[in-house]
């Protein structure tokens, strides 16, 4: 149902759906979730952004210098960093995010979801509840640090002559058939707003960390505490989602999820 104009990509629209049952962050931890697209240019990852823009509530930046830069200064006169404050507890949409300037402190907002304006020698900090939906051609100017702040990475590839003909063949239909998107999209509008406001239990925690033990078994190797915490948001979105309390299965899905993510950053693909 979500972005009902990009023909597949039920992976992403998945981890879309995440993304937008989380907007807010508790007392304790981070709860929102942010996602990285990339790979071969015109393949709709813009498509996925404007969806976003125009449904969803989204702020939505291209890589314009002055529209890109985030530093906190009082005496920009674009925007800059104040779309972070205006846009609290909605997406913020970054296209081109590797072309943007101050990415150390894009990093920081969405990490601790505020950011400091210095005026006069005093230093303001605003909050700033946004989630980063970013895309880009190449991964690889990412800075580790900055990709680890994204829970979920998505790959985008040129398509297959199969994949292609099938995309054309739903496009046709819709033209045909003069499909309405607006049923659809208003009642996952209203699904949504009763996931944002459901906050899952957590069932059998010690079958919960099995599975994460077997997960890391088979990998080999443990995992930090942020790669954890991915984990917990991805599940607990998951959770929301469904409205249901986060058991094996949601951790199990946040797992897989996790892990596919990880394995397109680790292959450093460039375009």
């Amino acid at each position: 149902v979500f972005c009902p104009e990009y023909i597949g990509r039920q992976d992403v629209k998945r981890g879309m759906l995440c993304m937008l049952s989380s907007p807010l962050d508790t007392r304790y931890h981070r709860e929102r979730i942010h996602i990285l697209l990339h790979g071969y240019p015109g393949c709709g990852k813009t498509v996925f952004l404007e969806h976003l823009k125009h449904n969803w509530g989204a702020h939505l930046s291209t890589a314009d210098p002055r529209a890109s830069s985030l530093k906190g200064d009082a005496r920009r006169t674009d925007l800059g960093s104040q779309i972070f404050r205006q846009y609290s507890g909605y997406p913020v949409c970054l296209d081109d995010i590797e072309k943007m300037t101050d990415v150390d402190i894009l990093r920081d907002v969405m990490e601790s979801g505020y950011y400091t304006i210095t005026k006069g020698g005093i230093n303001e900090e605003f909050e700033a509840q946004c989630r980063i939906v970013g895309a880009t051609n190449d991964i690889t100017s990412l800075s580790t640090a900055m990709k680890s702040r994204f829970d979920l990475v998505y790959k985008f590839e040129k398509p297959s002559i199969h994949d292609s003909v099938a995309i054309l063949r739903d496009m046709l239909r819709r033209e045909i058939s003069g499909e309405d998107k607006e049923l659809s999209v208003d009642y996952l509008k209203n699904h949504m707003y009763v996931s944002q406001c459901w906050y899952p239990d957590i069932t059998d925690p010690d079958t919960l960390c099995e599975i994460a033990e077997e997960d890391m078994s088979v990998y080999g190797s443990g995992e930090d505490g942020r790669w954890l915490n991915s984990i917990l948001r991805i599940a607990r979105g998951i959770a929301r989602v469904r409205l249901s309390d986060i058991g094996t299965d949601e951790l199990q899905v946040a797992l897989g999820m996790k892990r596919l993510s990880d394995s397109v950053i680790n292959e450093n693909a460039k375009y």
